[in-house]
Parts: structure tokens; sequence; C-alpha cells
């Protein structure tokens, strides 16, 4: 765990320098989130869960724009911006989970792993 934290800062530092971005999208599953351990509560009912789906657009170098969407109702969606150095102050502070403001509590460390797996981490 160390030696990723580690990676991640070291790509965090690279990314400020001005290291040139790509926006990237990716989908996930809400059990996606869960597997990955991001998802520390969530106010979305259990028996809806297996039909989330979360767009996730990094879309500057340090902020993400999150789209929650329920398979079949159109009415259901939650969006909220990410910004990395939110999170950052969060784990620098000892707080354990983030809250979005929008159903969702994110774990602070396993988010910044999630993250840095999914759209910092480059495959050699």
């Amino acid at each position: 765990m160390e030696a990723k934290k580690q990676e991640f800062e070291t790509m965090l530092n690279a990314l400020r320098k001005g290291t040139a971005h790509v926006t990237r999208t990716k989908k996930f599953k809400y059990k996606d989130f869960e597997k990955a351990k991001v998802i520390a509560d969530s106010q979305i009912p259990e028996a809806q869960r297996s039909k989330v789906v979360f767009e996730v657009t990094h879309s500057a170098a340090e902020q993400f724009q999150i789209k929650g969407k329920i398979k079949g109702i159109a009415q259901f969606q939650r969006n909220f911006n990410l910004e990395l150095s939110d999170l950052l102050t969060a784990k620098e502070n000892g707080e354990q989970t983030f809250d979005t403001d929008k159903g969702l509590e994110l774990w602070v460390d396993s988010t910044l792993l999630f993250l840095n797996q999914n759209f910092y981490s480059y495959k050699k």
C-alpha cells in the first residue's frame, strides 16, 4: 500500500508540472466501487444498487466528474465533481471518509487508490 501511495504521489507531482492531460471516461458498476471499498455509506436503496452505473470522467488533471444513474429509472441521476485536492486534504487531516453531499460517502484512502489505478497509472 505504501508503494502504491508513493507511486501516486510521484504521478501527481508529474501531472502538476505540466504533463499533458488526456480526458478519459470510464463506467463502473456500483459493485465495482464496493469491491474496491470506495463507498463507505450510501443512501441508494439496497434493492437498486445492482442497477447503478457510475460514469467517471477525468476532466482535468485533478478533477473528476461523476454521474450516477440507475438503469430503468430515468429520473434518478446524481452528478457531482470530485476534486483530487479535496481528497488529499481530507487524507492530510486524518479523515477516513469524504462526503459527496449527493448521498454517497467515500473512503478516502480507497478512493485515492482507485483513482490512481484507473486514471493515473500508465501500463508499460
